[in-house]
C-alpha cells in the first residue's frame, strides 16, 4: 500500500484544527426574538383581483383558504371575517383551483356587481364598492389644487381636526415591566401594551369594535355600519398599496358592531375613556377594573392575534356620533386618538363635520400613530429658529428621526418649513390629511417610522428585515467526509434587525425576525441545489439541515451555502470540505477480438489507491472473481482532473453475460492514526462479443451466404497484391485452396465464421497465399 506524504500532513493539519477550534457562536440578540409569519416578499408580476366568499360565513374554512392562497403566491390579501377574502392572485395561478369546497364561491373583479343596493357588510359587493372608492380617492387632484374646495367659509371655524396621541401612563408601564418578567419565566409569548403594532408588514389584525349603548342616544344602523367599515377598508387598502413596493401587508379585519355598553362613549372626554372602554371589554369577556382598561384591550389583542396567527393586532373603537353636535369627543378638538404600539385607537363616526372621506382620512392618520409614527403637524409652539430637539425626535422600530416635522409657516410665502426644507406631504400631518384632503403616500420619514423604509434601494429589502440569516456549521475547521458519511450538518438562524425604538424602554424591547424563504448550496462549483430543513418546513427561528451530497470530488472542495429570508436578505457562508473517497468516472466497454476491454478514469484526487477489477460471471452462479489488482494509470492526468485506466480481459467467453466493478483502497492519516478507506464503483453489465472488425482483406461476398444452384454455400474474398483477383473458394464441407497466381510475398489469409453475437462458429481457411 502506497501512502502520500502530503495526505499525512493534511490529516495532521485537520486534527490540529479540530482540536484547536471551539464551536462557533451565533451573533443573536439577547432580547426576546419573535418569528413573524411567512409573508413578506413584495408583489411582483401581473395579478388579478379575486373575491372568495363563504356562503355559510364559515370562519375556519375562510382562514384555511387564506393560508392556501398565501402559499400559492397571492398578495395583498384582505380577509373580512367571518366569510370574505379579497386578494391579488398571480395570473399564472388558477383562482378556482385553490378552492376545494363547494360552499365557497369564487368571482373575479368583472363578475362582482358593486352597484347592488343595500350590499351586506363584508360581502363581495360591499368590498368592491370600497375598493373602487379607494381608487377614486387615490386619483384625486393634488392637494394644493383642492385647498379652496375644502377650506372654511368666511366666519366658519377652520376645518382642522387633529388626531391625538395618548401616552401610556407610567403606572401601566411599571405593571408591564413586572409582567414581562413573569412572562419570561413562564415562557409565554404575550405582547406588552406597546408591542401590538411595531412594523407595518406581514399579517395585521384590525379588530373593529363599534360600541352599542343600551340607551337611545346613538344606535348603529346597518347602513352606517357598512359605511364606517368600508371607510376603514379604504385606509387598510391605502397602506397595503403604498407598502407594496417593498413588502406585502395582509389585513384581517374582524368586526364586532354590537359590543354593548351601559355608557354613551361619545359623551366622554378622551381622558375618561377608561369608563366606557372597560365596560365594552367586560361585555366581551375581557374583564378588568377601569384602571387596567389598556391591559384588557391588550389581552383581547393577544388572544385574537394568536388565534388568527397574525403578526400584529390592534383594536379600533369606532364610536357612533351621528347625533352629537360636532361629531367629536367633548373637551378636545382631536377627532381621534391613538396609543403608539397599541393597544387601540378611537374615533367618532362621522369624524368631525364631514363624511366618509374625512373619516377614512382620520382613520389613516390614527393608524399611522398606532405603528409608531410621529405627528408632523405645525403646533404653533415652536419659535424660530427651529428647535433641534424637535427635529431630532425619533420613533419606530428603526428609530427614524422626524425630520419632516412642520416647524413654522413662512409669513410671506405662506409655505410650511421643516427641518431645513419644505416638508413633504404626509399621512402623519393632520392638516394634510383632514383639511387639504391629502391622499398620497407616507413621506419618507414616516415610512421609516412605520418600518418599511429602504436606505439601500438597490437590494429592495426593507431595512427592518435586512439582517442576513446566519449559517452556522458549528466549527470553522475543514470538514472531512468519507464514503460512509458524505453529509454535512449546519443550522440557519433568522437574525433580527435590532429594535432601536427610543420611545420604548430598552430592557422591554422585542426584536422580530423574518422567516427563512430558501436555502441552497454549491459544492465544488456544482449548484445551486435547493434543500429543505430536517423537519421539512421553514417555521422556526433556528432551522436544522442535514445534507447528503450525491456528488463530491475527492480531495478539497468549497461548500457555499446561501440562505435568504422572505424579504430577500441574503446570508452566505463558505466551508471547505475534504472527501476521503474515490470517484470512478466514464466506465465503458471496448469489444475487441478475442476479449473485452474496460476503460475508466478516476476523477480528482486518487490517493495512490490500489485498484482491483472484479468480474461477476452470471453464467456461473454470479461468481465474483478478481480479474486483476494493482492497476496503474495508462496515462497522465488529463482535462477535468481525469486519470485514465484500461484493462483487457481475455478470459471471457463470447456471448456470455458479465458484470464488472472496481474496488479501490488507500491509507491516510485520519483523526490521529493511519486509516484504510475503500470505495467501490457502480456495477456495469455487458455481453462479451468478439466481432471481427479489424484485418478484413475485403468484404466477404456474398454475406450472408446463400446457396448456389448445386446447393453448396460459397463465399469469396479478394487477396490484395496478386496480378489479378484470385478467388479462394470453399464449400460448406471444408476449405479448398485454388491455385493462385504468383505473388511477390505470401500473406496470411484466415477466414472464420462468427454469429451475430461475435461468437466463433468455425475456421474455414488459414494459409499463406
Amino acid at each position: 500500500m502506497k501512502i502520500k506524504t502530503m495526505h499525512i500532513i493534511f490529516g495532521l493539519i485537520f486534527l490540529i484544527a479540530t482540536l484547536a477550534t471551539s464551536p462557533g457562536t451565533t451573533a443573536q440578540t439577547k432580547r426576546k426574538v419573535t418569528l413573524l409569519s411567512s409573508t413578506g416578499p413584495k408583489l411582483e408580476g401581473p395579478t388579478r383581483r379575486v373575491y372568495y366568499e363563504s356562503l355559510a360565513g364559515d370562519e375556519k374554512k375562510i382562514m384555511a383558504l387564506r393560508r392556501d392562497l398565501i402559499a400559492a403566491g397571492a398578495k395583498q390579501v384582505n380577509t373580512f371575517l367571518p366569510g370574505l377574502i379579497v386578494c391579488e392572485v398571480p395570473v399564472s395561478v388558477d383562482p378556482w383551483g385553490i378552492v376545494n369546497d363547494g360552499n365557497i364561491s369564487v368571482a373575479t373583479e368583472e363578475q362582482v356587481n358593486h352597484r347592488a343596493p343595500n350590499a351586506r357588510v363584508f360581502s363581495r359587493e360591499w368590498a368592491k364598492k370600497w375598493y373602487l372608492e379607494y381608487e377614486k380617492y387615490a386619483a384625486t387632484t393634488p392637494p394644493e389644487m383642492k385647498r379652496d374646495q375644502v377650506s372654511a367659509s368666511p366666519g366658519e371655524e377652520p376645518k382642522v381636526y387633529g388626531a391625538g396621541v395618548r401616552k401610556i401612563p407610567d403606572e401601566v408601564m411599571e405593571r408591564e415591566a413586572r409582567r414581562a418578567k413573569a412572562l419570561e419565566a413562564q415562557g409565554a409569548d404575550d405582547r406588552l401594551v406597546f408591542q401590538n403594532a411595531e412594523i407595518m408588514s406581514g399579517n395585521v389584525l384590525v379588530q373593529l369594535i363599534m360600541p352599542e349603548s343600551i340607551g337611545q342616544g346613538e344606535n348603529w344602523s346597518a347602513s352606517e355600519i357598512a359605511d364606517a367599515a368600508g371607510a376603514v377598508a379604504v385606509s387598510t387598502v391605502f397602506y397595503q398599496r403604498e407598502a407594496s413596493r417593498l413588502t406585502d401587508v395582509n389585513f384581517i379585519t374582524r368586526r364586532v358592531e354590537q359590543a354593548t355598553t351601559t355608557t354613551e362613549p361619545i359623551n366622554y372626554q378622551n381622558e375618561q375613556d377608561s369608563v366606557w372602554v372597560s365596560d365594552v371589554m367586560y361585555n366581551l369577556d375581557f374583564m378588568g377594573p377601569p384602571c387596567k382598561y389598556l391591559e384588557s384591550v391588550n389581552a383581547y389583542n393577544n388572544y385574537y392575534r394568536e388565534r388568527y396567527k397574525a403578526d400584529w393586532a390592534f383594536t379600533a373603537f369606532v364610536v357612533r356620533a351621528v347625533n352629537d353636535e360636532d361629531h367629536n369627543f367633548p373637551g378636545s378638538r382631536t377627532v381621534s386618538y391613538s396609543y403608539r404600539g397599541g393597544p387601540f385607537l378611537a374615533l367618532p363616526y362621522p369624524a368631525g363635520k364631514w363624511g366618509n372621506f374625512w373619516f377614512s382620512q382620520a382613520f389613516t392618520n390614527a393608524m399611522a400613530y398606532v405603528f409608531w409614527a410621529l405627528d408632523e403637524t405645525f403646533t404653533g409652539t415652536v419659535p424660530p429658529p427651529e428647535e433641534p430637539a424637535v427635529c431630532n425626535e425619533s420613533s419606530g422600530y428603526l428609530n427614524y428621526k422626524n425630520r419632516n416635522k412642520t416647524l413654522k409657516i413662512d409669513p410671506i410665502t405662506g409655505l410650511p418649513k421643516a427641518c431645513g426644507f419644505i416638508p413633504d406631504w404626509c399621512v402623519a400631518n393632520r392638516e394634510n390629511m383632514n383639511d387639504w384632503g391629502y391622499t398620497g403616500p407616507p413621506c419618507r420619514f414616516t415610512e421609516g417610522m412605520l418600518g418599511y423604509a429602504d436606505k439601500d434601494p438597490v437590494d429592495g429589502v426593507p431595512d427592518a428585515f435586512g439582517a442576513a440569516p446566519d449559517i452556522d456549521f458549528g466549527t470553522a475547521a475543514v470538514e472531512t467526509l468519507t464514503a460512509q458519511r458524505v453529509n454535512v450538518q449546519f443550522d440557519v438562524i433568522s437574525i433580527p434587525v435590532e429594535n432601536r425604538n427610543s420611545k420604548q424602554p430598552e430592557e422591554l424591547r422585542r426584536d422580530y425576525a423574518a422567516p427563512i424563504m430558501d436555502v441552497n448550496y454549491t459544492l465544488g462549483g456544482v449548484g445551486p441545489i435547493s434543500i429543505n430543513p430536517v423537519d421539512g418546513v421553514f417555521d422556526e427561528i433556528k432551522e436544522e439541515f442535514y445534507t447528503e451530497f450525491p456528488y463530491i470530488l475527492p480531495g478539497y472542495s468549497d461548500l457555499v451555502v446561501v440562505a435568504r429570508n422572505t424579504y430577500g436578505a441574503r446570508g452566505v457562508e463558505t466551508k471547505q470540505v475534504f472527501f476521503l473517497g474515490l470517484d470512478y468516472y466514464g466506465f465503458r466497454f471496448v469489444h475487441e477480438n478475442d476479449g473485452l476491454g474496460l476503460a475508466w478514469s478516476l476523477r480528482g484526487e486518487t490517493f495512490d489507491a490500489d485498484l482491483e477489477l472484479h468480474r461477476i460471471d452470471h453464467a456461473d452462479a454470479d461468481k465474483d472473481t478478481v480479474v486483476v489488482s494493482g492497476l496503474n494509470p495508462v496515462g497522465s492526468v488529463g482535462e477535468g482532473g481525469l486519470t485514465p485506466y484500461y484493462h483487457f480481459d481475455r478470459t471471457v467467453s463470447s456471448g456470455l453475460e458479465y458484470s464488472y466493478y472496481l474496488h479501490g483502497t488507500f491509507e491516510v492519516m485520519y483523526r490521529g492514526e493511519m486509516t484504510t478507506f475503500s470505495t467501490d464503483s457502480d456495477t456495469f453489465r455487458t455481453v462479451a462479443s468478439f466481432p471481427c472488425v479489424e484485418g478484413i482483406l475485403s468484404s466477404p461476398s456474398p454475406n450472408p451466404f446463400f446457396p448456389s444452384e448445386d446447393c453448396r454455400m460459397w463465399v469469396s474474398v479478394n487477396v490484395p497484391g496478386a496480378p489479378g483477383a484470385v478467388a479462394q473458394q470453399s464449400k460448406s464441407g471444408g476449405p479448398q485452396a485454388a491455385a493462385a497466381a504468383a505473388m511477390p510475398e505470401p500473406v496470411n489469409v484466415t477466414i472464420r465464421i462468427y454469429d451475430v453475437l461475435g461468437r466463433l462458429v468455425k475456421d474455414l481457411y488459414s494459409e499463406r497465399v
